[in-house]
Order: structure tokens, then sequence, then C-alpha cells
């Protein structure tokens, strides 16, 4: 280390690549040349200045030449050295002694980053070998488990050969004992399971559930199957019970026909008949009405207002469903006016004796 410090402060080269640059430049034929014809320009300018002014055209002309020699000769120098980094003319080693010595401390550098390398490389090594080193007595206990298993699976094996050697003795030893007295046959039929059983257990669970099913749909059937059943779910008595209509009874466009069916004009009339007992003073008014919409409600006031026409009783049937009325089509009448326009105190106009309005 003293031998570098040495070598650094005679060539006042800090670092590795200004003593490159330095021994390069020394060493280099064209920069010698540059260097000798700087020197001489210098020397001119120097004796220039002692005979002329400064502002002589002969001393200008030496200075730019001076100044342009300079400049190709740093450029020059700055190519010779690493990375194409400048360094300063007075750093370059001109004579053999200066390159002599920095080349020995460019040596010495190099193998001293080569010590230092190598001398990282060891410590790494060694760092290795301290952390195996750690670690050795926990693999060493895992081997000494390891070869401890192996011993005692070692041992199992032999002590099973043992039993196994000896099984094959005795079964030997009971084989010349052992005759055929007679040969084996065949059964036809499963000895499990019995089918019959399984027939008379599976109809029997079957028969079970089948009237479970049948109790159960019984419970949870709500479905109205008689007039009785009606009378007593709503506390309501009976008025009537009408017929069921076809599709071409449910227009009253032609009322001769319905007027000649006893079947459908008697229901209709004991219908009205009921309802005017019920009534304890003289049954001016009827309304009908339902939930929801086709029910048949629409169809049970023509037919009722039909019949009660038929008596000679002046009735008027006054449709207030505003939404959905069909009075007007059941009897094959105009759709207006109708109960809006009545409502809004508009003139109404009939051609008939029995009025219809939706």
């Amino acid at each position: 280390m003293s031998r570098i410090a040495n070598l650094e402060q005679i060539t006042k080269a800090d670092n590795l690549n200004n003593a490159y640059s330095a021994v390069r430049g020394g060493g280099d034929e064209e920069l010698r040349n540059l260097r000798a014809k700087l020197v001489e320009l210098e020397a001119q300018v120097v004796e220039a200045r002692v005979r002329f002014t400064e502002n002589h055209p002969s001393l200008l002309n030496l200075i730019e030449r001076r100044d342009v020699l300079r400049q190709l000769y740093l450029q020059k120098l700055a190519l010779v050295s690493p990375n194409n980094r400048a360094i300063a003319p007075e750093k370059v080693a001109n004579d053999q002694l200066s390159q002599n010595l920095t080349s020995q401390l460019i040596t010495q550098k190099i193998e001293r980053s080569a010590l230092e390398n190598k001398l990282k490389t060891v410590q790494v090594q060694r760092a290795k070998l301290q952390a195996n080193l750690v670690q050795l007595p926990i693999k060493q206990e895992t081997l000494n488990t390891l070869v401890r298993q192996r011993q005692e699976a070692a041992d199992s094996l032999k002590l099973l050969q043992s039993k196994l050697e000896e099984a094959r003795i005795a079964e030997a030893q009971l084989v010349s004992n052992i005759r055929i007295i007679a040969k084996a046959t065949v059964p036809d039929t499963p000895a499990s399971p019995k089918q019959s059983v399984v027939l008379v257990i599976a109809s029997f669970f079957g028969m079970i559930l089948t009237v479970g099913v049948v109790l159960l749909l019984e419970v949870l059937d709500n479905t109205l199957r008689d007039v009785s059943q009606a009378e007593e779910l709503l506390k309501l008595p009976l008025l009537g019970v009408l017929p069921r209509l076809t599709a071409t009874t449910l227009k009253l466009d032609s009322v001769d026909s319905f007027l000649n069916d006893a079947g459908l004009i008697e229901p209709y009339r004991m219908l009205l008949k009921t309802l005017e007992f019920r009534c304890r003073e003289n049954l001016r008014l009827i309304v009908v009405s339902s939930a929801l919409s086709g029910e048949g409600k629409s169809i049970v006031v023509s037919h009722l207002a039909t019949v009660s026409a038929m008596l000679s009783r002046r009735t008027l049937i006054i449709d207030a469903d505003l939404h959905k009325p069909i009075q007007h089509q059941l009897f094959d009448l105009t759709a207006t006016p109708g109960i809006s326009e009545v409502l809004e105190k508009k003139s109404i106009s009939t051609g008939s004796d029995t009025p219809n309005s939706n």
C-alpha cells in the first residue's frame, strides 16, 4: 500500500484511468510530435512578445496557431484516454521515467484490485462454510434419525422374513393331511335376498304410502263439490243454481230461442222469485258483482233481465264495468251512449224499450 501511495504522489495519478491516459498520451508518436510543435510555438510566442506589441499581427497569428494546435492536441489526447475523457496536459507522462513509474502504478493497482476481488470471493466462501458448519449438527441429527429408522426397518424385515419362513414350514406340514371328501355343488337360487319376502314387504309399504298420499291430497283439496259445501263454508243461504251455458246461448241476439228453452228460463225465473221472496220490500234494484273478471256476472245479468222482461216488468240494465263492458254485445246493440255520458249529463237517445248502457 505504501508503494502505491508513493507512486501516486510522484506521478500525480489519482486513479487508474488517469494513469492509463498519462502513459498512452506520453507514448503516442503523434501526440509527441504535437507536443514538440506546441513547445516550439510557445517559444515563438514568447520571442514575439519581446519584439512586438500585443496587437501586432505576427504575434496574433502565432497565438492563433498555438491555440489551434493546443485544441488539436487536447482532442487527440482525449481519444487515447478511456471513455474519451479529456485529461490535463500537465498530467501526461512525457519522459521515459514518468512512463515507467506510471506503468508500475497501473500494474500495482491492477494486482491490488485482483487481490481484493479474490479476498472478497474467499470471504464469501468462508461465510458459506460457516453457515454450513452451523447447520451441520441439525443435519447430523436428522441423519442419525434416518439411520435409526433404517435399522428398525431392517430388523422388522428380518422378523417378518423369519415369520414367513415358519408359516411356509407349517403350511408344508399341513398340506400332507388334507384330502378331498366331496365336490361342492353350485346353488341354483340365491341364498339372499328372498324375492317373496321382499315382494311382500314392498307391497305392504306401497299400500301404506298410497293411502298416505290419498289422505294428504284429500286434506289439501279445497274444491267445493256440491251446494251444501258452499253454504257451509260461506254461512249464507242458497239463492239458486244456474245451468252451464254453451257458446251459442251466451248471446241474446235471438231472444226467441232463449224464451223457448224451458231448461234455461226456469233456473233464472226461480232465482228472480227467490230474490223477491227474500226481499221485505218491493224489489226494484238488483246488483250483480264478482271479485274477478270472467266469472259470468254479465251473463247472469243479461239472462236475469230477459226473464224479468218476459214477466212483463220494466227492466233496465246498467253495465257499470267501465273497463270491459259487454252488455251491448250480448244484446247486439250499439256501444254508445253509455254510463260515462250519463254521468257527464249528456243527452241520451235510444230506439228500444230496453235501454242499454255500458
